[in-house]
């Protein structure tokens, strides 16, 4: 049985830029439907789904931020006990 191991930067990096385009993409097409007066039959749901994909790309940055910051505090951490026990 063989282990794959893809490189997981670029693996993240490729998600954010997909949630990226398809949040910028819906959002764009949102506002040229509104431009046209499109039908409130039309707008509503386009409307509702520019929502949930700004929401997509809000959640996927609120978890990319929360996972730095935990590498840095851990980081600072160990950096600190480095010192401690050399002080030792």
């Amino acid at each position: 049985m063989h282990i794959v191991q893809y490189n997981t930067g670029v693996a993240h990096a490729c998600v954010i830029a997909v949630v990226l385009w398809r949040c910028a993409s819906t959002f764009i097409i949102f506002l040229y439907l509104l431009d046209e007066q499109t039908s409130l039959l039309v707008l509503i749901p386009a409307g509702v789904g520019t929502v949930i994909e700004v929401n997509m790309y809000y959640s996927l940055l609120v978890i990319l931020f929360v996972i730095i910051v935990v590498c840095l505090l851990g980081y600072y951490i160990m950096k600190q006990m480095v010192k401690f026990l050399s002080i030792l």
